[in-house]
């Protein structure tokens, strides 16, 4: 499940290092992380290592920026962070919440060689 996430974010900056690129090597990657992944930055990183061989991004530096997970309560509405009682409000004692952040898995930048 998690080869096929990072697979997606790697497809994703391969795409978009075409167009915004050109030809220039890739020299660094930020990509953000949502916490709910359940992803350490360094196993994001050996596998993007491993799924990057032979492609644009095998040499580049890969910095991950964590994001952090927000719910919010669909009882009173109110937005906490899950902590470790994921099903829980903290405000009411709830039961049940949308998740608003900390899923994501997404390119934030790339940065060319300079020619």
């Amino acid at each position: 499940m998690h080869e096929d996430l990072i697979q997606s974010a790697l497809d994703s900056a391969l795409r978009r290092a075409g167009a915004d690129g050109g030809a220039a090597a890739v020299r660094a990657c930020v990509i953000a992380l949502g916490e709910l992944t359940g992803l350490t930055p360094e196993a994001f990183t050996m596998e993007w290592q491993m799924l990057a061989r032979g492609t644009r991004f095998e040499h580049a530096q890969i910095q991950i920026h964590i994001r952090p997970a927000e719910l919010q309560c669909m009882a009173c509405f109110q937005k906490y962070h899950p902590g470790t009682q994921r099903t829980l409000c903290p405000h009411c004692g709830s039961v049940g919440a949308k998740v608003l952040g900390g899923e994501e898995c997404r390119v934030e930048s790339i940065q060319f060689e300079s020619q």
